[in-house]
């Protein structure tokens, strides 16, 4: 029983990688100058991680965001937003299969196409938690609830802006083990 739980787990003890990806969906209604919007958001992001000690790994992350606002007056705008940045995960085993993980990270990026027709630069901040269920030695499936600050610097300070929200994510990740001599 020890030998299985131990091999079960090896995809996350040091030397080993982890590649793989997340789809992600963030909806929000808010109240600017009097207009009320709907934000809906669409978030591809591959990544690809090592873990430096068992159970932490450090994570290269690549974020694509697809995103629409919407008003109560029927106009409505979108714009594509790139991020990439380093993360932390560490992941707390608590079953057979089943590992709990919580990390936190940062990005740097562009946005273009919004509102003011001009474009941003991008400073994100990340919190993660969630389950992954390993449904395999190599393969797990992660369900993610993500808390993200997002601050928008625009060409002039007057299009300045900061976002925080709430996400959920379904990832599938990779796990390639450290193989002992």
């Amino acid at each position: 029983m020890v030998m299985a739980a131990g091999s079960v787990f090896s995809q996350t003890q040091k030397g080993s990688w982890q590649a793989g990806g997340s789809l992600g969906f963030t909806s929000s209604n808010q109240t600017m100058y009097g207009t009320k919007t709907t934000d809906v958001q669409f978030i591809l992001t591959p990544q690809i991680g090592y873990f430096v000690v068992n159970n932490l790994s450090l994570i290269l992350s690549a974020s694509m965001y697809s995103e629409k606002v919407s008003s109560a007056n029927s106009s409505s705008a979108s714009q594509k937003s790139y991020i990439i940045g380093p993360f932390v995960r560490y992941y707390f085993p608590v079953g057979e299969t089943v590992k709990f993980f919580a990390g936190a990270g940062m990005g740097f990026g562009n946005t273009s196409g919004i509102l003011d027709y001009s474009s941003h630069s991008i400073t994100s901040y990340q919190f993660e938690a969630g389950p992954a269920f390993f449904i395999s030695q190599s393969a797990a499936i992660e369900f993610g609830l993500d808390y993200q600050v997002t601050k928008y610097k625009g060409q002039e300070s007057f299009y300045d802006s900061d976002q925080n929200q709430f996400g959920m994510r379904l990832a599938i990740m990779l796990y390639f083990p450290h193989k002992s001599k």
